[in-house]
């Protein structure tokens, strides 16, 4: 089969997060069992047009905030000049719309949508681009099979008119091995908690950061680990000391963990973040943002 995928960012992009590991190690592994996979992404400063990343065949264009007003073209030269089977969006940013640009089947992968929690993280303006560019989904991919990644995206979707008929959950995977604490770290004798992970708004990390102050009243000795970088870092800092959590620790780019590359600058292979290596001396901690709330074993 020969698919025409599009994504908004690709693995090696320095603003590649958990949805492009998703998207990733699917069509990896149909290229690994012997399908074709052209991916159509956006860029960044001194990328590389053309690409293989991780088995797929990349074209990239644009960049992270033109991408929607380029990828429609690209994506459109790529239908003139290949034979594809079937075309697959994931929908992790603003729609493309791909099914009025072809008479192929469309697969629509959908971690989630940004409905008004668009307005936590962007300015209004950005925000209600947001918003307005998800309200035609239901009526533009009417007919396209949709891949939930969990109940409540399945049931956004339904609610805003997509036919639960054509929407199929499926959970995402994770790597056990890459994940799996260190043996050779103890667990701390103090309640420890770790968040590992972009600081981004609209992962709603205050709420740890509450929930952590108020169970310090009962628990003096229980910790937080929060280990990352994004925009949100002082923010949450200023939220912390506001709210007196003295058992919280920030580590990010400006301590000693760094949960990626530097922006702008090609990444390369990432060792082990030493968090997880530790993660064998903290205690279990979940942490969801406002959209993502699947379903942890």
């Amino acid at each position: 089969m020969k698919i025409l995928a599009v994504n908004w960012l690709d693995r090696d992009n320095p603003q590649a997060g958990g949805a492009e590991v998703h998207f990733f190690e699917i069509f990896q592994r149909l290229v690994q069992r012997g399908h074709s996979v052209r991916m159509v992404t956006s860029g960044w400063p001194g990328a590389p047009r053309d690409a293989t990343v991780h088995d797929l065949s990349v074209r990239r264009v644009g960049g992270r905030h033109t991408f929607t007003l380029k990828g429609r073209d690209a994506v459109r030269r790529e239908l003139r000049s290949g034979a594809y089977d079937i075309v697959v969006e994931d929908i992790n940013k603003l729609p493309l719309y791909l099914p009025i640009l072809t008479k192929l089947p469309v697969y629509v992968i959908v971690p989630h949508l940004f409905g008004t929690t668009a307005f936590r993280e962007a300015s209004w303006p950005v925000a209600s681009v947001v918003w307005l560019a998800e309200r035609p989904i239901p009526r533009v991919y009417r007919g396209a099979a949709f891949h939930a990644i969990s109940e409540s995206t399945r049931d956004d979707l339904v609610r805003r008119g997509v036919d639960r008929d054509s929407i199929r959950v499926i959970y995402p995977g994770v790597n056990a091995e890459w994940y799996t604490p260190s043996s050779a770290v103890g667990r701390t004798s103090d309640p420890t908690f770790l968040y590992v992970g972009r600081l981004k708004r609209y992962k709603g990390l205050e709420t740890a950061l509450d929930a952590v102050a108020i169970a310090r009243t009962e628990v003096p000795n229980l910790r937080l680990l929060i280990a990352g970088t994004g925009d949100d870092r002082d923010r949450l800092r200023y939220h912390a000391c506001a709210r007196a959590s003295a058992g919280r620790s920030f580590r990010g780019r400006r301590g000693r963990v760094r949960s990626g590359p530097r922006r702008g600058t090609p990444p390369s292979p990432r060792p082990r973040p030493a968090s997880v290596g530790r993660s064998a001396s903290a205690w279990p901690w979940r942490c969801r943002s406002a959209r993502s709330w699947w379903r942890s074993p």
